[in-house]
């Protein structure tokens, strides 16, 4: 029946617009019942289906109303009689709040939709309840000077006359001509400055779709010249600075957001803090890995900045889609001390022992304490010579007489190995029951039994212990205890501490991670216990750092962090 809605919506729009001869191409996913997306695309000359090809859906399925549409004259929208008019960009706008029963909408201002969108904002306030600031255009004569000044440095570094030729004589154009313009965003494209060197996954996976996708290879001639060209000629708007616009709209009751990319090359770290002060710090996202089409190259991020600042945190999390961005097999484990609620992206998962690895370091500085092996985090191992290079790699900066604070913080397994020579296997016995910690299984005879054999703990009872660490409620002294939550400390600021350990072995012929502790943040304490698997014969360069992103990525929509 949503299907059947869905392109019943879109046929009378198309339809009625023929009627008049004035079609409009535009559609709308998800339930009109839903906080309402209008997505306003960049150009002038461009459309929506690259939004609408990679993104659109998801951001349905996280519960908002997704509208897009192609301006008059641009993409799918073909009409040879558009007149190129910020107006009539303004009315077009309008129909489409109409059509879609819109009242009040956010709208995602992409690029030169950013123009688009501030100017309407600023025209019609009762009709948009924010401004998602997407690699949006704040001002054009910031935007020139940043592209010039980066190929500049470029063909200077690489001694490139042609190129310097080339930037001379654009800089001799009138600034404010149509010239000028496009010959500032020839420049950057020609040095990659709309796209990541760095694309993820995931990334890397919807770019080579929608290559294929045939809502864009189907697309009408190239409406880009012409449009751009009119515009200019009509509006004159290649001088526009949004900023002054901006600042007067929360007066308005409108709510600045703001999502750009690192990588993109029309901006500068100034210009994005300078928005900043408008938008304030919770309100805008600076990616890495990212440049103008941030959608594609960090989607997730983007979705769940949106549903943050958009939705009621129980519509939000995903549990899932993370590792799929990842192309990971694993699972996270959350648990909400305040709401005493349990959070699974694999229920089934998170009750399947595995080998710690070096997430054991959080017992077993416990036990090193508590049986006298060491007297606090400060004191020395001495480095035996040698290590196993083939169990544990080659790590040579970790190779020396090392204090069990470092050794805990650069997981130099070889200091625990000397700690465990130390401690009578029923030591570890006995304490490893009494905490509840893991399978109980210590049959394997190496000393390095966390890393290979038969013992195991599971996400959920890496969790359960972590609780009982963070209460104190263990068979070690109050002071071990503290020694050990200083030592986990990994990551601290103004809002937040995050306490936790990594871990990585393998285990016949799989890669298994970890990532597991615990998040205070002002009002709550979120615990978790990340474990990711791959074969070993797979290559995934972000197996390492997987391990936390995801976590973090659900942390996030946790608001924890």
């Amino acid at each position: 029946m949503k299907r059947i809605k869905y392109f019943i919506l879109c046929y009378i729009f198309s339809a009625s617009s023929y009627a008049q001869a004035q079609m409009l191409y535009s559609k709308a996913i998800g339930n009109p019942k839903n906080e309402a997306l209008i997505f306003i695309h960049g150009g002038p000359g461009s459309n929506s289906a690259t939004f609408e090809a990679t993104t659109a859906k998801k951001l349905a399925n996280k519960g908002f109303y997704v509208v897009f549409y192609d301006r008059r004259g641009e993409g799918r929208s073909v009409d040879t009689h558009a007149l190129y008019t910020f107006q009539q960009t303004f009315n077009d706008l309008n129909a489409v709040y109409r059509k879609y029963h819109l009242k009040k909408a956010h709208l995602i201002a992409f690029s030169f939709g950013g123009v688009v969108s501030t100017l309407y904002a600023q025209k019609y306030p009762e009709k948009v309840k924010s401004l998602l600031l997407t690699s949006a255009l704040l001002s054009l004569p910031e935007t020139y000077q940043t592209i010039i000044n980066r190929c500049d440095a470029i063909y200077r570094t690489k001694s490139d006359s042609a190129g310097l030729r080339q930037l001379n004589e654009l800089r001799s154009l009138d600034r404010g001509s149509y010239a000028f313009r496009t010959g500032c965003f020839k420049q950057a494209s020609l040095n990659g400055f709309f796209h990541t060197p760095h694309p993820n996954p995931l990334a890397q996976e919807l770019y080579a779709a929608v290559k294929t996708d045939t809502l864009l290879t189907r697309l009408p001639v190239d409406t880009s010249s012409r449009a751009s060209k009119a515009l200019w000629r009509h509006e004159h708007y290649s001088m526009l600075n949004m900023m002054p616009i901006l600042k007067t709209l929360p007066a308005k009751g409108i709510r600045l957001f703001g999502i750009y990319g690192k990588d993109d090359g029309l901006y500068t770290p100034k210009q994005i803090a300078a928005l900043r002060t408008l938008t304030g710090k919770d309100h805008l996202l600076y990616l890495d890995s990212a440049a103008h089409y941030l959608y594609v190259d960090r989607q997730q991020a983007f979705i769940n900045a949106i549903s943050q600042w958009l939705l009621p945190i129980q519509a939000q999390v995903d549990l899932m889609e993370p590792f799929r961005d990842y192309k990971l097999k694993g699972s996270t484990t959350i648990y909400d001390y305040k709401n005493k609620k349990w959070l699974f992206s694999d229920q089934a998962d998170a009750g399947v022992a595995m080998l710690p690895a070096s997430t054991f370091k959080v017992v077993n500085i416990l036990i090193a304490l508590e049986a006298g092996t060491i007297k606090d985090e400060n004191e020395i191992v001495k480095w035996p010579g040698s290590t196993d290079t083939v169990k544990y790699g080659y790590r040579p900066e970790i190779y020396h007489d090392i204090s069990v604070k470092e050794a805990f913080e650069v997981s130099a397994g070889w200091a625990f190995v000397e700690l465990a020579k130390k401690i009578n296997r029923n030591i570890y016995q006995h304490y490893l029951d009494a905490c509840g910690y893991g399978n109980h299984d210590l049959t394997e005879k190496g000393d390095d039994f966390w890393n290979f054999g038969t013992f195991g703990i599971s996400p959920r009872n890496q969790v359960e212990f972590l609780i009982k660490v963070y209460e104190g409620k263990l068979p070690f002294s109050k002071r071990s205890i503290d020694i050990l939550k200083k030592v986990m400390i990994t990551e601290k600021t103004l809002n937040y501490t995050i306490r936790s350990k990594t871990g990585w072995t393998k285990t016949g012929n799989r890669d298994l991670g970890w990532w597991v502790g615990y998040v205070e943040c002002k009002d709550n304490v979120f615990f978790f216990a990340t474990r990711l698997i791959k074969p070993r014969a797979g290559v995934n360069s972000n197996f390492g750092n997987a391990r936390k992103e995801i976590t973090k990525n659900i942390l996030r929509q946790l608001r924890a962090l």
